[in-house]
């Protein structure tokens, strides 16, 4: 940190200086806290959004994706903002096959294949909805807001404030760019900002596989396997994208680890389990919790030997169950799953039997469960009725133990079984 003889003439920097050179060069965590700084050495703090109990609980209700009464997030930790408010722009030719596809899986397909900011436009948030709204192609845009729901433009309401530091992205020739900034004077250039080098993108139409920015075709999956092969690439996500259509995703392949095959559902399950037990132990945590996190973490994956699992994971032939595979292997049948989530399926094999905390870390191990699973993520072997009790009974179980433990309490348990599914995943 370097100040100069000018910076030093700012009552706050002056005293900033003064401050760190008290400290004698230690600004390690434990010092500074020890010893924090003066109020005339900080910066004035902004004005932030009051906190309030029912803020905190709609904001805890996770699986709640798009609800006018959910708070925007934005305001709290950034509070006032003097400046008006402004939304990103990006290009991508994949735009009106994610507008097909179910917003989970554009969602899912967006954090992949990732708009990176050197690809982005800011630009005012007024701007961009009124050229948007102006070139009457609204229908053909997609959102990511700044929560990361991925939605249509059509769907969103269009005041400012919802599209604060959301991502617009545009289909080549929806609006274009003049002098660098967005506007609509050069309405139907064809242009895609992806950054290839990083992965491409493919689109199944029937038997055929077109590469979007090159058009590269091919007729059947083993052309496209040797094509993926020759180029050192491999397919880490597939979604529908409408009627026998598919987005593919291919990345180059990672170096080979030490443990290079499968990783199967038993081996997996006893390794989360001692995961769990080490951080429990680490963390001090009563017996009796301790028993219910480890007991959800046997049981946490349980669901993936559904067979449409297994079979959207390679595993046909009723061998043993899969739990991951292989890095760099063929990419998941995700059209098999179909939305079928595993942790409803753990839950509600588990539900007559299992401590209501034991279910609710089940559930809750990935982005689901608080409160709620979506409907398409049922288990299909069970009539619409028994999947819609056993969601109810979600939603029963976890306000009565966010109740019990706090917002703040089911949270941190929650969280270490997802800390140690995530570091058995090595």
């Amino acid at each position: 940190m370097v100040y100069t003889e000018k910076d030093a003439q700012d009552e706050r920097l002056a005293a900033t200086l003064q401050y760190l050179e008290a400290l004698k060069g230690d600004i390690s965590c434990r010092r500074v806290s020890k010893y924090p700084p003066p109020r005339d050495a900080c910066s004035q703090r902004p004005n932030l959004a009051r906190l309030h109990e029912r803020d905190l609980q709609l904001l805890s209700y996770t699986s709640v994706r798009n609800s006018q009464l959910k708070p925007s997030v934005d305001s709290f930790l950034h509070g006032e903002e003097s400046d008006p408010p402004r939304t990103d722009v990006a290009w991508r030719l994949e735009v009106p096959h994610l507008l097909q596809a179910f917003p989970d899986d554009a969602e899912e397909w967006l954090n992949a294949a990732r708009v990176l900011s050197h690809e982005k436009l800011s630009e005012h948030t007024e701007i961009v909805l009124d050229l948007i709204k102006a070139s009457g192609q609204e229908d053909k845009v997609l959102v990511r807001e700044s929560s990361g729901n991925v939605r249509p433009f059509a769907e969103v309401n269009t005041e400012v404030n919802e599209f604060r530091n959301a991502l617009v992205i545009l289909p080549p020739g929806v609006l274009g760019l003049s002098s660098g900034m967005l506007n609509d004077s050069n309405h139907g250039a064809e242009f895609d900002v992806a950054d290839n080098t990083r992965g491409m993108r493919f689109l199944r139409k029937g038997k055929r596989i077109l590469d979007l920015a090159s058009e590269l075709i091919t007729t059947n999956e083993d052309e496209f396997d040797d094509f993926l092969k020759e180029n050192k690439l491999f397919a880490c996500l597939s979604i529908e994208a409408g009627q026998d259509t598919e987005l593919i995703y291919a990345q180059p392949k990672p170096l080979p680890k030490k443990s290079s095959g499968d990783t199967y559902l038993d081996a997996h399950l006893l390794e989360v389990e001692q995961k769990a037990r080490n951080l429990t132990a680490a963390l001090g945590l009563p017996s009796d919790v301790t028993e219910l996190i480890a007991r959800a973490a046997v049981l946490h994956d349980t669901g993936k030997a559904h067979p449409a699992w297994q079979c959207a994971f390679g595993n046909s032939n009723g061998g043993r169950h899969i739990a991951k595979l292989k890095s760099g292997k063929r990419v998941i049948k995700q059209h098999i799953l179909n939305g079928l989530r595993h942790e409803f399926v753990s839950l509600a094999e588990a539900i007559s039997t299992e401590d209501a905390l034991t279910l609710q870390a089940v559930a809750s191990h990935h982005k689901w469960g608080r409160p709620h699973f979506p409907s398409r993520g049922y288990d299909r072997r069970k009539s619409v009725e028994e999947n819609r009790q056993a969601n109810l009974a979600n939603i029963r179980r976890f306000i009565a133990l966010q109740k019990n433990f706090g917002i703040w309490g089911l949270a941190y348990i929650e969280a270490i079984l997802r800390a140690a599914d995530a570091m058995a995943e090595g």
